[in-house]
């Protein structure tokens, strides 16, 4: 695939997105990033599509490949847990909030008088 052709399918991806044809867009945008393969935006974006299309399993293989590009980026960090809490893998979840370093958030507790 040609640069200019990973360009088109971006904004294919885009383009669809906005016309709300969530499977087009996943397909352009998968087909785009396997070309770039630093694009750290575009995964983050990705992961976000696929939770919201209650694909965590998906989501959680792009956030991996976001960490892998910026492993301080606290945006794809969240969406990892996010999509390992909703595919309900946690033994990999607890891995991954201890490599993070981010604690289970649990219930909210009261704020203080």
């Amino acid at each position: 695939m040609e640069p200019a052709d990973a360009e088109w399918r971006a904004d294919l991806a885009r383009a669809a997105e906005t016309s709300r044809r969530f499977e087009k867009a996943v397909r352009a945008q998968t087909e785009y990033l396997f070309v770039e393969c630093d694009e750290l935006e575009g995964r983050r974006d990705l992961a976000k599509m696929l939770l919201d299309l209650d694909r965590p399993a998906e989501a959680a293989k792009f956030a991996r490949e976001a960490l892998e590009i910026d492993p301080a980026d606290d945006a794809a960090q969240e969406l990892l847990l996010t999509a390992l809490s909703k595919a309900g893998r946690k033994e990999e979840l607890a891995k991954w909030r201890g490599l993070l370093k981010k604690p289970d958030s649990g219930p909210t507790p009261p704020p203080k008088p």
